[in-house]
């Protein structure tokens, strides 16, 4: 949403806000082992259970929606790693991944210096 504001006014603040949002929720959600975000903050993890969720369910999965952000907040190196592990994830879970192949179409085509949004890519 911050992003969305940003685009339609082109305030700096939503930007800044949108990416100490994104850092914050790296510090917070992002299992660097396994370079994916979980569902609950990590220090709620139990013993024997990491939630990580993968699949679209009525809404878009977490990990493709902060693979979008990235991309429109230029955070490559951390859409990288994330879009390495998602790929990893198609292999078994393709059919439940729909957001997931959609959000790491628009970081490549975003880091292929293409102008995206809700709409389409066109070439600067």
């Amino acid at each position: 949403m911050l992003l969305d504001l940003f685009d339609r006014t082109y305030k700096q603040k939503y930007l800044i806000k949108a990416k100490l949002f994104s850092n914050k929720a790296i510090e917070l959600f992002y299992i660097k082992e396994k370079k994916i975000f979980q569902k609950n903050k990590i220090s709620n993890n139990d013993l024997f259970h990491r939630p990580i969720d993968i699949g679209d369910h009525t809404i878009s999965n977490g990990n493709s929606l902060m693979l979008m952000n990235f991309a429109r907040l230029g955070m490559s190196k951390e859409g990288k790693e994330l879009s390495e592990s998602i790929n990893k994830y198609l292999n078994l879970y393709k059919s439940s991944m729909t957001s997931s192949l959609k959000s790491l179409d628009f970081f490549d085509e975003t880091l292929s210096n293409k102008n995206c949004n809700e709409e389409g890519c066109v070439t600067d």
